[in-house]
């Protein structure tokens, strides 16, 4: 509990893995809407839903990507500082 409460211990390592599924719930929901929806306006417009499907998971895979590189990062600096502090 004193490694949580002195941020020793992160927890938006943990946190960010079901943010991302949820993401991916809300990109995919919004993309099925986007697409019934554009029918109504031309038969192309369900084309772009699906192409900003793929594309918005992309996006949004590298910035969960981005954001546990830097906490890695972050446990890479904190194992070296304590191998070399004596």
């Amino acid at each position: 509990m004193s490694a949580f409460l002195s941020f020793d211990k992160l927890i938006t390592p943990s946190v960010i893995k079901v943010v991302y599924w949820i993401g991916i719930a809300v990109i995919i929901i919004f993309g099925i809407v986007g697409a019934i929806a554009g029918l109504k306006e031309s038969a192309l417009a369900p084309l772009g839903a699906i192409i900003g499907v793929i594309v918005g998971l992309f996006v949004w895979r590298v910035y969960c990507e981005l954001i546990m590189l830097w906490f890695k990062i972050h446990d890479e600096l904190a194992g070296i500082r304590q191998n070399t502090a004596k």
